[in-house]
């Protein structure tokens, strides 16, 4: 049976890329004004991956503070696997900032650059200042646009360090900040625990086509949003404080596997 719903689950996601791609390109090819061409790649982004998150059997429960849908913001989450923008579009349609390493993954590349993703080289500062403007103007442009400020996806034990520099975007744009947490609670009815968090959690060294084989194996996930009050920057804060801040609310909300 794990076999037979591997097959199909990879059949049908493969089925869903295709036309995502094959759809983008047209999107990229017809529509040439830069904001409209990526309001027409965030939606069908949301859409592809609320399709993707129901097929790989993900439930999402939403708790918390609701999201103002007049505003726009940079949203910060902590990171444990490539799902997390999967499950993240259940809240709004947004600009994920991820590496330039995942842009330039084959095949995966081709996704997350149609799909209108932002991206950062995490292991250099060099062009940060770009990135950082990148993503002040998407702001501006009234785009949410989420960040994953850990700077890595992470094998749920604790949250990292807040990293500070993207944060610099919300000041720039003078825009809001809404912190969000992730718990992924269980699998076919079990509880998530280190025992079997590597069928969910993408961190390390994993090649990712097997931990996606593994993951489409597995049946009845269920994931847990939690919506944090929204944090305005004052006139004097820094970045700096403003990941202290953001990351004790994340933290005080998360809830590591046993």
């Amino acid at each position: 049976m794990k076999l037979i719903r591997q097959f199909l689950k990879s059949v049908i996601i493969v089925t869903v890329s295709i036309f995502f791609l094959i759809l983008l390109f047209f999107v990229r090819l017809l529509v040439r004004p830069r904001i409209a061409r990526r309001k027409i790649q965030l939606i069908v982004s949301r859409i592809c991956c609320w399709l993707g998150a129901t097929i790989l059997d993900y439930k999402v429960e939403i708790v918390g503070d609701p999201v103002d849908s007049t505003k726009n913001y940079l949203y910060v989450c902590n990171h444990m696997s490539y799902i997390d923008i999967f499950i993240l579009s259940h809240i709004t349609k947004a600009c994920f900032v991820t590496s330039v390493e995942m842009r330039d993954t084959p095949v995966l590349g081709w996704i997350v650059k149609g799909a209108g993703c932002l991206f950062v080289e995490r292991r250099s500062k060099h062009g940060l200042r770009a990135e950082i403007a990148e993503i002040t103007q998407a702001l501006e442009d009234g785009f949410n646009v989420f960040i994953f400020p850990e700077a890595t996806s992470t094998n749920g034990d604790e949250i990292l360090r807040f990293r500070r520099p993207l944060y610099a975007a919300a000041l720039y744009a003078k825009k809001t900040i809404k912190p969000l947490v992730i718990n992924y609670k269980s699998i076919d009815g079990v509880p998530v625990t280190k025992k079997n968090r590597d069928s969910i959690c993408w961190y390390g060294s994993m090649s990712m086509a097997p931990h996606f084989l593994n993951m489409a194996g597995q049946k009845n996930f269920l994931a847990e949003i939690t919506i944090l009050p929204e944090v305005v920057p004052a006139e004097d804060e820094q970045a700096a404080d403003l990941a202290l801040k953001t990351q004790k609310m994340v933290t005080e909300n998360y809830r590591p596997f046993n």
